[in-house]
């Protein structure tokens, strides 16, 4: 992890290098049609999906908000692809410029629909050395869980003493 920040400098970097301005103008329009194509999907859905499994009421109708983000690996393959098909400059710059709107569009909406629902940290601040999952979460605890296994596995063993910290019974097989 402590290499990721290099790497993802470099790649996004490189990825905007790679737009080619002009044609970006012209596929705009187009951008934006394919932005809202997909994200209309994403509400439909989410919303069938949710009412599906009848889901929390509260959470019904935030769940499309927090999936618009996922588009980053879009990115990579679409340069990849880009390489291999004649309208390279066209296709990679129409799927950029999409993902690049999904990215600016997304993260505040995910952040609005966690707040919305109430499983936001109040106190988490990763600045001040706080760590994700230590805070007490609203959500019912997990209190079993059996692990089946070989004898001897020590991924298995491993996992079981983690939980086991945690407060959790564990039945091992």
């Amino acid at each position: 992890h402590a290499s990721s920040e290099v790497i993802y400098i470099a790649f996004f970097t490189l990825t905007g290098a790679s737009l080619q301005l002009d044609v970006l103008l012209v596929q705009a329009p187009t951008a934006l049609f394919l932005f809202a194509l997909r994200a209309g999907g994403i509400v439909l859905g989410a919303k069938a999906g949710a009412y599906l499994v009848d889901a929390e009421p509260a959470h019904r109708d935030k769940y499309w908000m927090t999936l618009l983000t996922q588009a980053g690996v879009t990115l990579g393959l679409i340069t990849r692809v880009g390489d291999a098909l004649p309208i390279s400059g066209e296709l990679t710059t129409l799927v950029i410029a999409t993902v690049v709107l999904n990215q600016f569009v997304g993260p505040p909406l995910f952040k609005a629909a966690v707040l919305a629902v109430g499983d936001a940290h109040a106190d988490y601040a990763p600045a001040d050395g706080g760590r994700l999952g230590v805070l007490e979460s609203s959500r019912p605890k997990a209190r079993c869980a059996v692990i089946v296994s070989a004898a001897g596995d020590w991924e298995a063993k491993a996992l079981t003493l983690r939980l086991q910290r945690r407060g959790w019974r564990v039945l091992e097989c």
